[in-house]
């Protein structure tokens, strides 16, 4: 069998920036220890939970704060930006799998009536396995 698996945060794409604003959203909604962006920063790679209650949450908050946290980081994923050449580089494993019969559905994906991607599901043993987000 093979398979072909991507790590997406921080290895595809730079979330970071993403995660900071949603922290920063979280600290202004449930009145947290305000901080500068560059404080939070220093956070990058903690468990949120204790992020949270390093900025003042208490446990009984956690629960909710962490699901508004979770809502507010699907909502808008504008500012996560791929590193440089995955793109490309994700073309071609695509192009690869293609050409090798790995790729068993195409579907196109519309945005508002536009067209902006496709779909794929890849075939391994007759498993198959969806690539989520548009690739190209």
């Amino acid at each position: 069998m093979k398979l072909l698996i991507l790590d997406f945060d921080g290895t595809l794409a730079d979330t970071v920036p993403h995660v900071i604003n949603c922290i920063m959203k979280c600290i202004k909604k449930f009145n947290l220890k305000e901080l500068e962006y560059d404080d939070i920063l220093r956070f990058n790679g903690a468990v949120l939970k204790d992020v949270l209650i390093s900025l003042g949450a208490k446990k009984e908050q956690l629960l909710e704060i962490k699901e508004y946290y979770s809502k507010i980081f699907l909502e808008d994923l504008s500012d996560i930006k791929l590193y440089q050449h995955v793109y490309e580089t994700l073309k071609e494993v695509i192009k690869y799998l293609e050409k090798n019969n790995y790729l068993s559905k195409k579907f196109k994906v519309y945005n508002q009536g536009e067209f902006v991607g496709y779909n794929y599901y890849i075939s391994v043993k007759d498993s198959y396995y969806n690539i989520n987000r548009p690739i190209y």
